[in-house]
């Protein structure tokens, strides 16, 4: 498209869409169609800066994916709390949440994108030794994009080999980094002898990639918005001239047209009984632009995976979490791309425990009972016992996210009511029909499922379990071979 088209618009050159488009002619239109080929590193980072929408494409996902914070889990029979707590401090003292998102958009930007942790003191290629102490590392994570490590993600394309189509080093300066402290997060699978020019090799592929022309397009449409918009301002004053126009008539059709220009609500202007003062009929455009920008639209987030409903920030029908079809699958997006993600977290939290849990913080939190290393002498204390206790607490390590589909206090409340009901209703069939120990089973598992509810995550019945089983087998209530014995009137 020339940029004649946008001049007479009332956009020139220098102006916004102009310079986008003349960046989309240059890039994607050869010989007149449309080469995603061409979706170079430039075009990325300029239609991510200047495209009305090419910013939502790239961050929404990730911001709701990470919006929530993680439930973090560590198995440990008396220092969860606070093997969590430290753990929680020590990843938000290196902000890796806001880490994580940067690393997610350059992949999705660009296709491919590198995480590397430096360490103060040590060399960037070389891995570090196996006993440091990491409660001294001074660490600085830096995210790398395509550009940065370009030559990285050529991948292996040879047939024959057992890395075939994998990325084996990440290249900083034609220079390999320290595998243990590098990670690569790609966007998409890499293609056999299908080369990424945004992401300069055989690698994952930008967003963009699929919907390129279709952004283009979106251009005009905001265009043609902003040329609708001038338009509404238009005033046309109709004339009917009788005979060749004098010097005398054009002077005061001049004046009558400053008259109209500085017009204004409550001014009064005076004009002839056969002129006619109206403003421009666009009545037959809204229905043309509103049905191109839908279509374009929703064709944008078939391309890219997005749910239409995000991309174009529309209001859910019902309230978010109420069930229906479209926060559904709103939810198995977000779902997706945590799952895409779960590479990243699952490298730094690698370290995170390194650093949280190193040797020191683990025989001061033994100090107070023994509980970590099942000794209080400091001095019995090995590094082997270290890392026995270290690799223990990191096969315990999990987490998750709350739901996406968040639900309101009622729901919640309704469904435990439900549950509650059917656990009642097993316990109160089974309970009479069984010996004592398996009756002190069946109690426990009641106790546990009642914790278990939603609505009473706030009050938590603690019960010894031995005590419980004792308990019950002491004052066992039913027994098959004993008829039951009469009450006896008790004198007062």
């Amino acid at each position: 498209m020339s940029n004649d088209n946008f001049g007479n618009s009332g956009y020139n050159n220098s102006g916004l869409y102009s310079k986008l488009l003349d960046r989309f002619d240059e890039d994607t239109d050869k010989a007149q169609f449309f080469d995603a080929n061409y979706l170079s590193y430039g075009l990325c980072k300029s239609i991510y800066m200047y495209h009305p929408l090419g910013k939502r494409i790239i961050d929404l996902p990730i911001d709701l994916s990470i919006g929530q914070e993680r439930i973090i889990s560590v198995k440990h029979e008396t220092k969860s709390d606070e093997l969590i707590e430290q753990f929680i401090k020590v990843w938000n003292g290196y902000g890796f949440k806001n880490i994580i998102r940067r690393l997610a958009t350059m992949s999705r930007l660009c296709g491919i994108s590198a995480l590397f942790l430096k360490v103060d003191g040590y060399n960037d290629h070389e891995p570090l030794p196996v006993n440091t102490n990491w409660a001294d590392l001074k660490i600085t994570p830096i995210v790398y994009d395509a550009m940065n490590i370009a030559g990285s993600a050529s991948n292996n394309q040879d047939l024959m080999s057992e890395n075939f189509l994998k990325v084996e080093d990440v290249l900083r300066s034609g220079m390999a980094l320290a595998k243990d402290r590098s990670f690569i997060l790609s966007n998409g699978d890499p293609l056999y002898n299908e080369f990424s020019t945004s992401a300069f090799g055989f690698t994952g592929r930008s967003v963009y990639q699929n919907c390129i022309h279709l952004l283009k397009a979106w251009l005009y449409v905001n265009n043609a918005d902003a040329m609708v918009a001038k338009k509404c301002g238009l005033i046309i004053a109709k004339e009917n001239n009788v005979g060749t126009a004098t010097e005398l008539t054009s002077r005061s059709l001049g004046i009558k047209r400053e008259l109209l220009r500085a017009g204004s609500t409550n001014d009064v202007l005076s004009v002839g009984a056969s002129t006619t003062i109206e403003s421009l009929n666009l009545q037959n455009i809204d229905g043309s632009l509103d049905m191109a920008r839908n279509h374009i639209l929703e064709d944008i987030a078939n391309a890219s995976d997005i749910p239409t409903i995000i991309l174009g920030q529309q209001r859910f029908t019902q309230g978010f979490g109420e069930g229906s079809e479209d926060t559904k699958h709103v939810g198995r997006f977000i779902e997706s791309i945590r799952e895409w993600e779960r590479g990243a977290y699952q490298f730094i939290d690698n370290f995170v425990m390194r650093m949280a849990w190193n040797f020191d913080y683990l025989k001061a939190l033994n100090k107070e009972n023994g509980d970590i290393f099942k000794s209080k002498n400091d001095d019995e204390i090995t590094i082997e016992q270290y890392w026995q206790v270290f690799y223990s607490l990191k096969q315990s390590f999990s987490y998750s996210f709350p739901s996406f589909l968040t639900e309101s206090e009622s729901q919640i409340a309704d469904g435990d009511q439900k549950k509650l009901e059917m656990i009642v209703d097993v316990y109160d069939r089974v309970f009479p029909k069984v010996e004592a120990d398996m009756q002190a089973t069946l109690t426990n598992w009641l106790i546990d499922s009642v914790n278990n509810l939603r609505s009473l995550n706030k009050i938590k019945l603690n019960v010894d379990e031995d005590d419980l089983r004792q308990s019950i087998v002491d004052n066992y209530l039913y027994k098959e071979s004993e008829e039951p014995k009469e009450e006896k009137d008790v004198a007062i």
